[in-house]
């Protein structure tokens, strides 16, 4: 809602304000594409974050493997 305002407030010689707010209205209602780089932007941001939930995953699981080595008892010697 702030970019709505923000953009009927500007007052940017170069870009219409009327524009600029059609514009910001249509990406919102999901009824104009994008911008490509956008697009690939968040693709790759999600894409790096699964990977991030990944190796946590991973490096807990690792953990706990190395936890429960550590409580198995090893050879006793009297």
């Amino acid at each position: 809602m702030n970019d709505f305002l923000e953009a009927a407030k500007s007052r940017d010689k170069d870009d219409d304000s009327s524009d600029r707010y059609e514009k910001l209205k249509k990406e919102d209602a999901g009824t104009q594409d994008e911008d490509l780089a956008r697009k690939r932007f968040e693709e790759l941001k999600e894409e790096a974050k699964q990977e991030y939930v990944e190796e946590q995953k991973r490096k807990e699981k690792k953990k706990q493997e190395d936890d429960e080595e550590d409580d198995e008892p090893g050879f006793v010697t009297y």
